[in-house]
Parts: structure tokens; sequence; C-alpha cells
């Protein structure tokens, strides 16, 4: 449910430096239909986009963006699988 999620969140961004604003109910609603390990590789990838961005701290456009990555990933796997 959503305050899992939010507690998943939590879980594997406490060792990142994330924004003060960073709203983990949003997260949550936002990833509604995310798995704990899809929870994860958003963090992961959300990471990653502020490394790349040379940034020291992870914003919600971060995780935003790590969402639709994520999501597209997973769509393409399911399309690939269809056609296998």
């Amino acid at each position: 449910d959503e305050r899992g999620r939010d507690q998943i969140f939590q879980i594997h961004t406490r060792d990142m430096s994330v924004d003060d604003d960073l709203d983990y109910a949003s997260l949550a609603a936002m990833a509604d239909d995310a798995s704990g390990a899809d929870i994860k590789a958003i963090c992961t990838e959300a990471g990653m986009f502020a490394i790349r961005d040379e940034r020291t701290t992870v914003q919600m456009a971060d995780f935003e963006a790590a969402y639709e990555k994520i999501q597209s990933e997973e769509t393409d796997e399911d399309i690939s699988r269809t056609f296998a």
C-alpha cells in the first residue's frame, strides 16, 4: 500500500543525500504499481541522475525521471516477452 511504499522509499534513500523538501508521500503515490525491487531501482537510478548532473543531492525531479525510465524499461521487457 501507499504507506508501505513511503517507508520503502525512506529505507532506500537513508544513505543518500536528498533535498530537504523531498516528498515521500508523493513518491509513494507516483509509484502506485511499484514493487519493493522497483522502488530500489528507482532510488538507484535517481542517484545516478544526480551524479550525471554533478549534484551532491538527489531531487524530486530525479525520482520522477527515474520512475519514468524504470516504467519504460518494464514496458519494453513486456513487449519483448510477447514477441519472443
